[in-house]
C-alpha cells in the first residue's frame, strides 16, 4: 500500500482544540541525522558514542546513517582470501566501533542506514588515498571482490536476530559520481559492477537487508542525471535475471539544497549552475528518472544527507558565501523536512550533521550543535519542525502550513499567533498525516503571523515550554 493511500486512510481533521490519535510507531516518513565523526572513528569509546546519540535522541531523531570504514574494519586482513573474507567470524577484522554503535543504537530504538566505503591500505599498496578503487582493471577486480566479501560479513553479522543487533538499511558506497570518493575517477559502469556482485553478496549475508545504489551526490564530477542514466543502463548486466529488481530497494541520494531553502526554489532558478544536477529542489526529476527504467520504476527514494553549514568565519562577500545565519538555517532545515515529507515516494531524510568541527576552515559546519557543544537553533528547530513553505504573501493569502514534532508525533499541533508576546491559538483544520506531520491551510488576517508546534511536551530544548521555535510570515 502506498504513502498516498495510508495519507487518505488516516489522516484527520480536528478542530480547534481537538486531539488526534495515530497508531504508535507508525511513521511513514523518518527524520535522521548523521554524525560520523562522533560515531564510527576507530578512537570512539563506547562512552562517546552513547554521548553522541543520547544527543540525537533528544534532538528527535529516528533513524542515523553511518558510513563505516571497510579499511578501519579490515585493516588487519593483509593475506586473506576474498573466500576467508566473507565470514564476520574470521579474527582479521575488528568489528568493535561498529558493535558498540549497534548496540547503543538499538537500546535507544534508533534506526541504521549503513553505508560502506575506503579502501583497505594492504590491497594496493602504495596508493595511499583510501579511496582508490583501481586504475586498470585487474586492480578494480580485485577491489571489487574483497568489497563484496566484506559487505557479506557485514550483513550477516548485523542480521536480524543477529547477537550483535542488526542493521536493515545499506547503501553500496557513498557519492560514486564523485572524485572525492571514487578515484582515479568516477565510472558508471564500474559501480554498477560493483554494486550487482556487492548487492547479490549482503543479500546472501542478510536476504531480508533494504539495500539502494549510492547515495549519489547533487552536483559531483559526474553529474547525477548522466550518472543515474548510465547505472541503470550497466546494472542489469551484472544482477541476477532473475528478479533482479529485489537487489534494488531504493535509491539513496543526497540532496542538497546548495544553501538556498528548498520551497519553490525550482520555479525560479536551478538548485546548481547545471540542468544534470539534482539538487532538493530537483526531487521531482530525479523521481522521473529514476521511473523512466524498469529497474528502477517506483523505487523509494531516501534522502541520505543534506543540511546547511553556518561556518562564522566565511571571509567572502555576503553574496558568495556558501553559508547562512543560524536562524535561517533553522528555518531551511524545517523547510527541507517539510519539502521531502511531503513527497509520498521520500521514505527518509537525514540531515548532516550533529556537532560541528573546530577546523572552520576545513570541514562543513553545518551541524546542529556548534564546536562549542551548545546547541544551535537548528536543534530546537528539528525537535519541533514548522514550515510555512517561505511564504510570503497578501492579506486574506491562503498559505499552506506543515509541522511535525519529534518529540511527540502523535500529540503535535500547529499554532499560530499574530503579535509577537500574544497568546498561541491552535491552527484550525490540521490534517495529520501517517507519519505524524501536520498539514493545514491558513488565511493571514494579520501583517505578521507567527507559526509553531505545540506537543505538551516539557524538553529542555524549549526551557520547558510547550511551543516549539516559530517561523514568521509577513504579508503585505
Amino acid at each position: 500500500m502506498s504513502r498516498t493511500i495510508f495519507h487518505a486512510a488516516l489522516a484527520l481533521t480536528i478542530a480547534a482544540i481537538g486531539a488526534l490519535a495515530v497508531p504508535a510507531a507508525s511513521f511513514a516518513f523518518l527524520v535522521g541525522a548523521e554524525a560520523n565523526g562522533e560515531l564510527i572513528n576507530s578512537d570512539r569509546t563506547p562512552e562517546q558514542q552513547a554521548f553522541a546519540l543520547d544527543k540525537l535522541k533528544a534532538q528527535g531523531v529516528q533513524i542515523v546513517r553511518a558510513n563505516i570504514s571497510w579499511r578501519e574494519t579490515a585493516a588487519n586482513c593483509a593475506g586473506e582470501t576474498a573466500l576467508a573474507l566473507q565470514e564476520h567470524t574470521n579474527p582479521c577484522y575488528s568489528w568493535g566501533v561498529i558493535d558498540n554503535l549497534v548496540r547503543l543504537s538499538t537500546e535507544r530504538k534508533i534506526q541504521l542506514l549503513v553505508s560502506s566505503s575506503r579502501v583497505p591500505a594492504w590491497l594496493h599498496p602504495g596508493q595511499e588515498d583510501p579511496y582508490f578503487v583501481g586504475s586498470f582493471t585487474v586492480d578494480f577486480d580485485k577491489t571489487n571482490e574483497h568489497y563484496a566479501a566484506f559487505v557479506r560479513a557485514a550483513a550477516s553479522r548485523y542480521k536480524a536476530g543477529s547477537e550483535y543487533g542488526t542493521i536493515q538499511r545499506w547503501t553500496i558506497w557513498n557519492e560514486p559520481n564523485s572524485v572525492t570518493f571514487w578515484k582515479p575517477t568516477p565510472n558508471a559502469t564500474r559501480y554498477a559492477q560493483m554494486y550487482g556482485k556487492a548487492a547479490v553478496a549482503l543479500k546472501t549475508g542478510n536476504p531480508a537487508a533494504l539495500i539502494a545504489p549510492g547515495p549519489t551526490g547533487p552536483n559531483s564530477t559526474i553529474k547525477p542525471v548522466p550518472f543515474i542514466a548510465a547505472f541503470q543502463a550497466q546494472v542489469v548486466k551484472f544482477l541476477p535475471k532473475v528478479n533482479a529488481r529485489k537487489y534494488i530497494n531504493a535509491w539513496a541520494h543526497n540532496p542538497y539544497p546548495n544553501n538556498f531553502s528548498p520551497n519553490g526554489h525550482a520555479k525560479t532558478k536551478r538548485s546548481y549552475a547545471t540542468a544534470t544536477s539534482l539538487g532538493m529542489a530537483e526531487t521531482p526529476k530525479l523521481i522521473a528518472l529514476l521511473d523512466a527504467k524498469p529497474i528502477t520504476k517506483k523505487l523509494p527514494i531516501w534522502g541520505t544527507e543534506f543540511g546547511w553549514e553556518t561556518k562564522p568565519d566565511d571571509p567572502r562577500p555576503v553574496w558568495a558565501r556558501q553559508s547562512v545565519t543560524r536562524v535561517l538555517q533553522a528555518q531551511y532545515l524545517a523547510d527541507g523536512f517539510a519539502y521531502l515529507a511531503r513527497n509520498p515516494r521520500m521514505a527518509l531524510g537525514i540531515y548532516y550533521g550533529l556537532t560541528d568541527n573546530t577546523n572552520y576552515e576545513g570541514d562543513w559546519q553545518s551541524g546542529t550543535f556548534g564546536a562549542n557543544g551548545i546547541a544551535k537553533p537548528s536543534h530546537y528547530s528539528y525537535q519541533r519542525m514548522v514550515s510555512t513553505g517561505g511564504a510570503t504573501g497578501r492579506k486574506q493569502q491562503v498559505i499552506k502550513l506543515w509541522g511535525r514534532s519529534t518529540i511527540a508525533p502523535t500529540k503535535g499541533q500547529l499554532v499560530y499567533r499574530t503579535a509577537p508576546t500574544g497568546l498561541w491559538k491552535v491552527v484550525p483544520m490540521q490534517k495529520r498525516s501517517f507519519d505524524g506531520s501536520i498539514n493545514a491551510n491558513f488565511k493571514l488576517t494579520a501583517t505578521k503571523t507567527w507559526f509553531a508546534v505545540r506537543d505538551n511536551q516539557k524538553t529542555a530544548a524549549t526551557k520547558f515550554q510547550l511551543v516549539g521555535p516559530a517561523q514568521v510570515v509577513s504579508a503585505r
